[in-house]
């Protein structure tokens, strides 16, 4: 015996708003009661649903991206000095350093520098990030024999390009301090510097050693 149910047969599309599925349903016109109150796809029902593994693509190749690009960033080679262009009064300085203090001010971004050498002679100096309202060019001056440009000790030197970037290396190198990543990118900035600062501060704030240090470049 076969039971047979009646009517015409449509093609109906039904939409749950606030979720992601679409049903298309194939049944009797007058046998709606059968699938009304199923929420999953029943006999005769085409179910369609987000291409998931379109995101998940995405999110390998986006990872596949930076995976190949952090090395590169990373021996990306830094600007080149000639030492002989390098300011006598800190060509001078012998090394092996004893210790170097970077300062990073909220002028604005003025650097402040303090080097010790091997023999324990010290050198103080002072970058301003500008000369005020109207200046465009930044880090571009360089003053001795203090740490911040408008103690009235500071002397202003001339500042060569390799002087400067002798000054970032020395940072990089030996500087310690909660300043120290500030002041070398505000000095030098390359890709490689903001690959290890920035990495290493994300390290340190997924391990927690941010809070021991009692500092961190991210505002949350």
């Amino acid at each position: 015996m076969q039971t047979r149910v009646s009517g015409h047969v449509e093609l109906e599309t039904i939409r749950h708003e606030g979720t992601a599925r679409r049903f298309t349903e194939w049944r009797p016109r007058y046998a709606g009661w059968q699938f009304v109150a199923q929420e999953r796809a029943a006999i005769g029902e085409l179910g369609v649903r987000p291409p998931h593994h379109a995101m998940r693509k995405k999110l390998i190749i986006a990872i596949a991206i930076v995976a190949a690009a952090v090395p590169v960033l990373l021996l990306w080679p830094f600007p080149r000095y000639d030492p002989a262009r390098v300011h006598p009064s800190i060509r001078t300085l012998r090394q092996p350093y004893q210790r170097v203090t970077a300062d990073y001010y909220l002028d604005g971004g003025s650097v402040g520098l303090e080097i010790i050498d091997r023999d324990g002679q010290k050198l103080q100096l002072a970058i301003p990030i500008y000369d005020g309202p109207g200046d465009t060019r930044t880090y571009h001056r360089l003053y001795l024999g203090a740490r911040y440009f408008k103690n009235t000790n500071a002397v202003e030197i001339s500042f060569t390009e390799d002087t400067k970037r002798f000054l970032a290396e020395v940072i990089g190198r030996n500087a310690t301090g909660p300043d120290r990543d500030l002041s070398l990118i505000a000095l030098r900035g390359s890709p490689r510097d903001y690959v290890d600062v920035y990495g290493r501060a994300l390290l340190n704030k997924a391990t927690g050693k941010d809070k021991e240090q009692g500092y961190t470049l991210w505002p949350w």
